[in-house]
């Protein structure tokens, strides 16, 4: 059902009648035209509304809406006919009838306050003519009624201001055309997100902050038009300070002071996004771990009865090898023990593969790692050109040493026999520090890697070596397990590095691993964020850590400014329990993999058995856990997990989050 019209619409719709009554035509559709205004302000007058006749000396009354008598206590019909001084006190009627005839003989509007029975009203005059003859329209307002009116829209404005403001999303309106192109308002949240003041954010235009804009992946030509659907984007807006994050931004045309302007609302998706990309990387190792366990349980069981077997072999052979010093079949023997060890080599990474290790953190320097695998290797490496590039202050990597070594020796025995028919063999080995993180190179000039081949380098059994070296790249005698890389990858990936491999045909290989840098203590950066978010602070929490490193890492940023929170250290299960047991805490940073019988599972139930509110954060990499922690947080709400390593930031948003529950 449509609204009464406002008084711009009555004054508008009154001058467009008045310009048909003026016209001249025939004296019936003159008639009509003034029936239809006087019907309009009858019908639809949200107030006192009136015509009048106005001569020299009189101003009287053609029509009266029906509401005029809550007014005058005459009703409208009485009224027709009747002079000013027929229906007001005479010196009110004087006074109505001069300014009446003031309007008509300056042809202007009048707006007039005026008292009556005790009552303050407003009244709007108007001028209009037919016929030679002089008209006014006019209406009044109840000053009582419209100052009701006045505070109720004011309220409903402070309350739209309040909601406005107080949205967790920033909105923004800005006009739509080319040549004004600015915001026009903006709530709080969007001062906040974006790190203006209002005044600066309204100096400027969407052009300052929504990248698919600064880019030119988008235009005005991209706004939505009046009439149209809403737009729907995914794009990322730019802080004052060149920061960058991802929004979803939904917008629809509107009209706002009188222009065309976009309504824009975006909501800041940077947790949406680590989320999904979390649950990605969960969905991914997931099914890589189930295959792999499948492969490591079959390889393990291999490589143990393997093993039975060459121990036989390698030892009747030495035996026969002694017995027979110096025989013909000597030869024989060298190659059985040779191939024997090669055997054992391969069992040997077939265990490193299957193991369901969770990597132990220490502290250690990348550079001196690199070159204890060289020294390892120096045997192999003589007739090899190596040169060190090693960068300077780059920070101890927290990683298991044993993991990295390993890894670090198949890639260097991978670039050795590589270069096995290259004239002048050199491998180059260079590290080096930033965004976070700890890069190494390891690079060759050696036979290269077939192009159809590189997907497949990291698959369990997969190799170019020894019989499957169709093209001849590599000496006859050199031999491959197929599960190097296939280890290599499995370690970064636990230690949630990266690592790429570039190569071409005759020319070389470089292979690239990167590994997160996680610190000691919290950055300036991290201390900032954490006051600006007003993390929770000065909570107990226990926390079950066998690892001294990483233990103390925890203590140090949970323990001081600006969280400050009160933490005990427990280094198994079982003082866990009793320090449970004993105490009363607000969250439970729990290892799942601990020394001596009881585990992180263990405690968990022990926990679980009396208290159903302490939320607990489980952090581990087990391959075994990340398969029961998934039907742990369904039944439980209150538990969430993080995988080692972690990054100190991720650490305390976790704890947070629980905290927050």
């Amino acid at each position: 059902m449509p609204g009464k019209p406002t008084y711009e619409e009555l004054e508008q719709r009154i001058r467009e009648l008045e310009q048909k009554i003026a016209e001249p035509v025939q004296a019936d559709t003159r008639a009509r035209d003034t029936n239809e205004l006087l019907s309009f302000f009858i019908k639809h007058s949200p107030i006192y509304a009136f015509i009048k006749e106005v001569t020299d000396n009189k101003s009287t009354v053609l029509y009266a809406s029906d509401n005029y008598i809550h007014m005058t206590g005459i009703p409208a019909g009485r009224m027709v006919g009747k002079t000013m001084h027929d229906i007001f006190p005479w010196e009110f009627a004087d006074k109505i009838t001069l300014d009446d005839i003031d309007v008509i003989r300056n042809g202007h509007n009048l707006t007039l306050d005026e008292t009556l029975n005790g009552k303050n009203y407003i009244t709007y005059k108007f001028p209009l003519t037919q016929g030679g003859k002089r008209f006014l329209a006019g209406y009044t307002i109840d000053k009582t009624d419209l100052q009701h009116a006045e505070s109720a829209l004011r309220q409903s404005e402070e309350r739209f201001c309040r909601i406005f403001n107080l949205m967790n999303d920033a909105i923004m309106i800005a006009g739509r055309e080319a040549d004004d192109f600015r915001f026009l308002e903006v709530n709080a949240y969007a001062c906040k997100l974006l790190g203006y003041t209002r005044d600066e954010l309204l100096n400027r235009t969407p052009m300052d902050v929504d990248l698919s804009l600064i880019t030119g992946k988008a235009g005005i030509g991209h706004m939505p038009v009046p009439g149209g659907p809403p737009l729907y984007v995914l794009s990322a807006f730019r802080r004052k300070d060149g920061s960058e994050f991802p929004v979803e931004l939904n917008a629809v045309a509107i009209e706002y002071e009188g222009r065309p302007c976009v309504l824009g609302v975006g909501r800041d998706i940077t947790e949406r996004k680590r989320i999904e990309k979390e649950k990605i990387e969960a969905q991914k190792t997931a099914l890589e771990n189930e295959k792999y366990a499948l492969v490591g349980q079959i390889a393990g069981k291999m490589a143990h009865d393997f093993n039975n077997i060459l121990a036989g072999i390698l030892g009747n052979a030495q035996l026969e090898l002694f017995r027979n010093k110096g025989a013909k079949s000597g030869k024989t023997y060298d190659l059985i023990i040779d191939l024997a060890m090669r055997g054992k080599n391969l069992t040997k990474n077939l265990v490193a593969f299957a193991k369901d290790l969770e990597p132990k953190q220490e502290y250690f320097s990348i550079n001196e790692k690199m070159d204890l695998v060289l020294n390892i290797l120096k045997k192999d490496l003589e007739h090899i050109d190596i040169t060190r590039g090693y960068g300077t202050d780059i920070p101890e990597l927290l990683a298991d040493p044993g993991m990295i070594e390993h890894g670090l020796v198949n890639i260097v025995q991978n670039a050795v026999h590589a270069t096995s028919k290259t004239k002048t063999p050199a491998i180059a080995i260079r590290t080096c520090h930033g965004d976070d993180r700890v890069h190494m190179e390891i690079e060759d000039n050696g036979c290269g890697i077939p192009e159809d081949a590189r997907e497949r380098i990291y698959e369990p059994a997969f190799t170019l070596k020894g019989s499957k070296d169709v093209t001849g790249a590599y000496m006859p005698e050199i031999k491959g397990t197929g599960y190097g890389m296939a280890n290599v990858k499995k370690y970064i990936d636990q230690h949630k590095g990266e690592i790429s491999v570039t190569s071409e045909v005759g020319r070389g290989t470089t292979v690239t691993i990167c590994l997160p840098v996680i610190k000691r203590e919290l950055s300036r950066e991290e201390i900032a964020e954490f006051k600006a978010r007003e993390f929770h602070s000065g909570k107990r929490i226990l926390l079950v850590e066998d690892e001294e490193t990483i233990s103390s890492v925890q203590h140090q940023i949970l323990s001081h400014p600006p969280l400050n929170h009160k933490v005990d250290i427990a280094v198994n299960g079982k003082t866990a329990m009793d320090l449970f047991d004993r105490n009363a805490y607000d969250v439970v940073s729990l290892d799942f993999v601990l020394p001596g019988r009881i585990n992180g599972m263990a405690v968990y139930n022990h926990i679980r058995e009396t208290d159903n509110t302490v939320p607990v954060l489980f952090i581990s990499g087990n391959l075994e856990f990340l398969e029961s922690i998934k039907t742990i947080r369904k039944q439980d709400p209150l538990v969430d997990h993080i995988s080692k390593p972690c990054q100190n930031k991720d650490y305390v948003n976790h704890i947070n989050r629980l905290l927050d529950a």
